[in-house]
């Protein structure tokens, strides 16, 4: 299938970037457009003019339902969502809109526990993010990595909320050697990210919410996938894709990530143990070619 996929490509860390190579590894020959780059009205007629059999967007405030409408009555190919972010959220209300003029909806926001999709007649599929192969155990190791990286504590993420602001400031009156990355400090990627996660003795994760049944941020993927052990914030259904307690472990309250971090910390046997069972699984059900299968069953359907 000859896909264009219009997103943003630019940043180390844009997950378009990964999905578009997975689609290419598993058959598709996709073209990524860069939305920074070709404004909607350029998209639109190259479309026209080199027919592919389908378009995927990620993010398009931008796009009016009247111009998406036009272009399904113009665009004789397949239209795919693959979202992100929590789509309920009122910052996505450009959404609400396209989404039922779509084909398909892939989203990473979990179930549809209140039936607000298949109310607004969306066809919509659960596909949460993974691991990409860029993710993975960290190579060429140097003496001066082991000693660089060896923090007893990391946390990932953005300090975009006071609920994290806390997070952080408990984290620093643990007493250990703990380091964040992410805003308003530089984020990792590549094989720093490798190396932070694998050597530094505890993650800690987070999500933009973490009460919305089947909806957790894609560093749990990327973590894990890296060979971290990892204590994240436990979501409604986080179980039905890892197993806690020997994936990851999870926590509800910042007690709670203070008492798992006194357990674990002197205790390197059980902490490799689940780092390894993790990573295990992660790379043999989690990654972005386990994403493309499923998308290729549903996309079979259409």
């Amino acid at each position: 299938m000859k896909i264009f996929y219009y997103g943003m490509f630019e940043g180390p860390g844009y997950c378009e970037n990964w999905i578009a190579d997975a689609l290419n590894r598993n058959g598709h020959y996709c073209s990524r457009i860069e939305k920074t780059l070709v404004d909607w009205e350029t998209f639109t007629e190259a479309l026209f003019v080199t027919k592919p059999d389908a378009v995927l967007f990620s993010k398009i405030p931008e796009v009016s339902q009247g111009l998406f409408e036009k272009f399904r009555k113009d665009f004789e190919g397949k239209i795919i969502f693959w979202t992100f972010d929590y789509m309920r959220d009122p910052s996505n209300a450009w959404y609400w809109p396209l989404a039922p003029i779509a084909d398909i909806c892939f989203q990473t926001d979990g179930v549809d526990h209140d039936g607000w999709y298949e109310d607004n007649k969306v066809n919509r599929v659960e596909l949460h993010q993974a691991a990409s192969p860029q993710h993975d155990l960290p190579r060429d190791v140097t003496q001066e990595d082991l000693e660089k990286w060896n923090y007893d504590v990391v946390f990932m993420g953005s300090l975009y909320t006071p609920r994290r602001e806390r997070l952080h400031k408990a984290l620093e009156d643990l007493g250990v050697n703990y380091k964040h990355f992410g805003a308003p400090e530089p984020e990792l990627w590549g094989s720093d990210f490798s190396k932070a996660c694998f050597f530094s003795k505890i993650i800690i994760g987070d999500n933009y919410i973490n009460t919305v049944p089947g909806y957790w941020s894609d560093r749990s993927y990327l973590t894990l996938g890296c060979g971290a052990f990892l204590i994240t914030a436990h979501v409604p259904f986080i179980e039905r894709s890892f197993a806690i307690g020997k994936h990851l472990v999870t926590y509800e309250t910042i007690d709670d990530i203070k008492k798992f971090v006194e357990y674990y910390l002197p205790r390197e046997s059980a902490r490799k143990l689940i780092a390894l069972e993790g990573y295990k699984y992660v790379r043999k059900h989690h990654t972005y070619d386990n994403r493309i299968e499923v998308m290729n069953s549903h996309l079979r359907r259409l």
